[in-house]
């Protein structure tokens, strides 16, 4: 087992989407495949994957609080077999409002033990783990410097 996953990020730095996008830890896990993801901030949430998943509850995590939500994916592909796997979303309320500047930390424990209150175990070994900005047919700019804490 990686434990890569248990950390304190700390970003900073200017997020100006222009389109539907978000700001997230995203990681996944193995033994079973699971793809998490903890988000900051978003513009627009029409569209977002995690529109669709299924509400579990609150956390609240480095002094806010968060919706907890599961859903699935039928279309990854592992060594050229298709696998479902899980996804698991923490999304912070009210989040962190896109403009010129954003900073914060995401203890991801805390959403780990979070999620495990839920019912949702995350596989066995952890993969990878990134900060990372993601977008749906949009434009913007994005500098975000990232540490851990």
């Amino acid at each position: 087992m990686r434990l890569i996953s248990l950390r304190i990020i700390n970003y900073r730095g200017s997020y100006q989407p222009g389109g539907i996008s978000y700001l997230t830890v995203h990681g996944w896990t193995t033994n079973p495949l699971i793809e998490y993801f903890i988000v900051e901030s978003n513009n627009g949430a029409e569209g977002h994957p995690y529109s669709a998943a299924q509400r579990k509850g609150t956390v609240t995590c480095d002094g806010a609080k968060y919706d907890v939500l599961q859903g699935a994916r039928y279309d990854i592909r592992v060594d050229g077999v298709i696998l479902p796997i899980k996804l698991f979303w923490s999304v912070r309320y009210p989040k962190k409002y896109p403009g010129e500047a954003i900073n914060g930390t995401v203890n991801t424990a805390c959403h780990f033990n979070g999620w495990k209150g839920f019912g949702m175990e995350l596989g066995s070994d952890f993969d990878y783990q990134i900060l990372s900005i993601e977008g749906y047919y949009s434009r913007g700019s994005a500098n975000i410097t990232v540490s851990e804490g």
